[in-house]
């Protein structure tokens, strides 16, 4: 036993086993697994608590992240899958439409420059009165279907599909 403090100590008793001086306000410590004390438990609470919180925070924002670019992406893929559907869509009609539209600039062409020339140039290119007749019948076709009109008669060509 130490001299002077009032409180004796051995080796093999406890600390809940001593004498409290009467001055001392007594805390009774709480029950814990482990044996410690609270304020052990606490800190060691304490540490666990930090990093399952921060465990908590870095996977829901690793969620969040990979949803946020797993949005972008789809959208980005998205667009770009229209873009090119949009491309090849137009690269189609185009081959599909230059070479009705060739033709049918060409015929416009030459039946309007048939029909303006002077009529004895027109017997010497046509040969016959007959054929003269045939070609400013063809222009009057011609020339009486507008632009919108020619591209309205090409789209109805174009819905029913190739003729076998």
């Amino acid at each position: 036993m130490e001299e002077g403090k009032g409180v004796a100590v051995t080796s093999s008793s406890s600390l809940a086993d001593a004498p409290v001086p009467d001055n001392a306000n007594v805390v009774e410590p709480l029950a814990t697994d482990n044996g410690g004390s609270l304020s052990d438990d606490g800190i060691w609470l304490t540490d666990c608590d930090e990093e399952a919180d921060e465990a908590f925070y870095l996977n829901r924002e690793g969620k969040r992240r990979h949803e946020e670019f797993y949005n972008a992406g789809y959208r980005d893929g998205l667009s770009a899958g229209k873009n090119d559907a949009a491309q090849d869509g137009f690269n189609q009609g185009f081959k599909d439409s230059v070479m009705i539209g060739y033709k049918w600039g060409i015929n416009r062409g030459v039946t309007s420059a048939l029909v303006h020339i002077p009529n004895e140039l027109k017997l010497k290119l046509v040969g016959t009165e007959e054929k003269k007749k045939e070609f400013q019948n063809l222009y009057e076709a011609v020339d009486s279907i507008g632009t919108e009109d020619a591209l309205k008669l090409f789209y109805d060509d174009i819905q029913r599909g190739p003729e076998c």
